[in-house]
């Protein structure tokens, strides 16, 4: 969806994955799990990166640490964007009760407009 849109509009696109560290985090934790986000959201990255290259469209990836929802929130604000294209995946309501929903965070705090694509089933 992020696609189509930057590719009408000719907008600069970002892609941005967030690893979450485990709780409490040590330092072998730590590394560990940035290390294998990294490895992991590479593969994904590149892959999108060509077919942005294919719509003549160049996408920026990038990998933050910490709670998804803040730091997309925080991102968003210091760079200014327009606008912020977040999946959803469709949780039951009791999971999403108990542990929260990243995309409604976002909708709610974003400083900007927020496009939720749910997920194909």
């Amino acid at each position: 969806m992020a696609l189509t849109l930057a590719a009408l509009s000719g907008a600069a696109l970002a892609i941005v994955s967030v690893a979450t560290l485990p709780e409490p985090p040590g330092s072998v934790e730590t590394k560990a799990t940035i290390e294998a986000a990294t490895e992991h959201d590479e593969a994904i990255f590149e892959t999108l990166r060509r077919r942005a290259e294919n719509r003549g469209l160049t996408l920026e990836s990038r990998l933050l640490v910490g709670h998804p929802a803040e730091q997309i929130i925080r991102l968003a604000a210091e760079t200014h964007v327009d606008l912020v294209v977040v999946g959803h995946r469709g949780r039951s309501r009791i999971r999403e009760w108990i542990f929260g929903s990243v995309s409604r965070r976002i909708v709610n705090h974003a400083p900007c407009s927020v496009l939720v694509v749910r997920s194909r089933v």
